[in-house]
């Protein structure tokens, strides 16, 4: 009976931890999706940025709007500390990257 009892609390225990652990990975989560959503919205109806990259896909030569684009992407890319950012046009082809990896991208 004792054993029994000990192994019950034991038990209830270690589900406590879990399920506090559990709460703690969640909030965790829907906090990175929080902050990935924000960072998002700095370009996602982003005017400005918006008719840069259509002045310069519509024309990419143009190395002005080129060096601007790098210059915002590459300011986002050292504060946020992504691993990768890239430009992706609407066909799944990457326009321009901030980072020299020459992984290709995943679908």
């Amino acid at each position: 009976l004792s054993y029994r009892n000990y192994a019950n609390h034991h038990r209830a225990d270690a589900e406590r931890q879990l399920s506090a652990i559990a709460d703690l990975k969640g909030n965790e989560l829907a906090q990175w999706r929080k902050e990935r959503l924000g960072n998002a919205a700095v370009f996602y109806g982003n005017e400005a940025f918006s008719s840069l990259v259509r002045r310069y896909f519509n024309h990419p030569d143009d190395l002005e709007a080129q060096r601007q684009i790098w210059t915002w992407l590459s300011k986002f890319h050292l504060l946020y500390s992504y691993e990768r950012l890239l430009m992706i046009d609407t066909s799944g082809d990457m326009r321009m990257s901030v980072t020299d990896s020459k992984e290709p991208v995943a679908s």
